[in-house]
């Protein structure tokens, strides 16, 4: 019967774990099982439930895991697996060796700058430039040589300053005045 365990039997065992591993052999011996149908049953790896069953925890796939096979195999071989990990904490500390290195086989990601970042911070400068260029108002705007008549006739207030082979350069009184002017002569 799995309760009449003696327990502080098993906490003065010799070597750390190796008590636990012990009680759940002789226990899984008694109820008739077979090792690779516990593994099939709990998806254990038949290694790692021999790991266990010998206390050789350092075997196994890492300090997280144990508490986890013990609870599962307890269970499933019939004894209590909380009175399991009790005896398992009592039985001492239990040398996990712990990989000092990466193994040769792990992918290792080189850090590079980040360009689609950069390409992206390009072209929002290049369009807040274009938009402030394209959208400011600006003090002056240049009208074509056969469109200068016109706009005296309109505007005759208009200063017109000539440049070669640029056009005429419109003077207004403001940003807004000038605007509406070209607005009009160009809409009508």
């Amino acid at each position: 019967m799995p309760d009449q365990v003696d327990w502080r039997a098993l906490e003065r065992e010799a070597s750390p774990g190796r008590a636990v591993g012990r009680l759940l052999r002789d226990q899984r011996e008694a109820r008739g099982l077979a090792l690779p149908d516990i593994e099939k049953n709990l998806r254990i790896r038949l290694s790692h439930l021999e790991a266990i069953e010998e206390g050789r925890f350092d075997k196994l796939p890492g300090a997280a895991y144990i508490p986890a096979f013990l609870r599962a195999y307890a269970a499933h071989v019939g004894l209590d697996p909380e009175k399991v990990l009790t005896a398992y904490h009592l039985s001492g500390p239990v040398p996990i060796k712990r990989p000092v290195a990466l193994p040769a086989d792990f992918p290792i990601v080189e850090k590079r700058a980040p360009i689609g970042l950069a390409v992206l911070t390009i072209l929002l400068v290049v369009g807040a430039g274009y938009a402030a260029w394209h959208y400011l108002p600006r003090e002056q705007s240049v009208v074509a040589d056969e469109d200068e008549v016109e706009l005296l006739r309109r505007l005759p207030n208009a200063q017109v300053e000539h440049f070669a082979d640029a056009g005429h350069s419109l003077q207004g009184d403001t940003p807004i005045e000038l605007a509406q002017s070209i607005e009009r002569f160009v809409f009508g």
